[in-house]
């Protein structure tokens, strides 16, 4: 199933992430919304679908009605030529017009014409529908994204906050170990622990530019 949205009301504060090189831009999440439902090929395709099936159900009503053609013309005659009233010769300049205007109506067809307009009336319905569903598909698919680098960013802040602490007790502890009041092994532990939270950092900041990326391109092209 290819990728549609559906346009909620939800109301974010906005976030930072990289659009190309070093420069940021801040997108709330209904900008994000409205930048992906303006360049995803399959909205703008599934549109131009919609369009086009519009036109057929307005063509089949306008079957119905009646044809008016018109034709004009104009002709000139200079010097010796056959007048083409009198079918003789004539050595003088003369010009004749001509005018014409038909008109026709299907009177009846075994109702074919009619049988088409409900069959262009319900691919219409269709096309558009399938237009709205590729839309909110999309807008679910932003949604979940622009959420995951909110979270990512706040699994950041936590890992940092942990990462703080660990430091703090490692600082504490190595001067309790100068004093020998703690056992080097519960020294060494901690700062394993320190390690590894400074670890996931790296990691959460990873995690928080990937959910960015898989924001900004992914979402807006197929």
């Amino acid at each position: 199933m290819k990728n549609r949205f559906f346009i909620l009301g939800l109301t974010v504060a906005a976030i930072v992430f990289t659009v190309s090189g070093n420069a940021q831009t801040k997108l709330t999440l209904k900008q994000c919304i409205d930048t992906g439902l303006s360049n995803n090929l399959d909205v703008l395709q599934s549109e131009l679908t919609m369009q086009s099936t519009k036109i057929d159900m307005n063509q089949a009503k306008l079957n119905l009605l009646p044809d008016l053609n018109g034709q004009a013309g104009q002709n000139f005659a200079q010097g010796r030529s056959i007048d083409p009233y009198s079918n003789s010769p004539v050595t003088q300049n003369y010009n004749t017009s001509q005018f014409g205007l038909n008109s026709g109506i299907v009177l009846f067809s075994g109702l074919s014409y009619q049988n088409r307009i409900k069959q262009t009336v319900l691919a219409f319905q269709a096309a558009k529908m399938d237009w709205q569903q590729v839309k909110d598909n999309l807008t679910i698919n932003i949604i979940l994204a622009y959420l995951q680098v909110l979270n990512s960013n706040d699994q950041l802040v936590q890992a940092k906050n942990q990462a703080d602490l660990s430091g703090k007790q490692v600082e504490r502890l190595q001067i309790m170990d100068k004093e020998g009041a703690v056992k080097p092994s519960d020294l060494a532990t901690l700062k394993g622990q320190y390690a590894g939270d400074r670890l996931a950092i790296v990691n959460t900041e990873n995690n928080v530019e990937t959910s960015k990326l898989s924001l900004c391109p992914v979402k807006l092209w197929p």
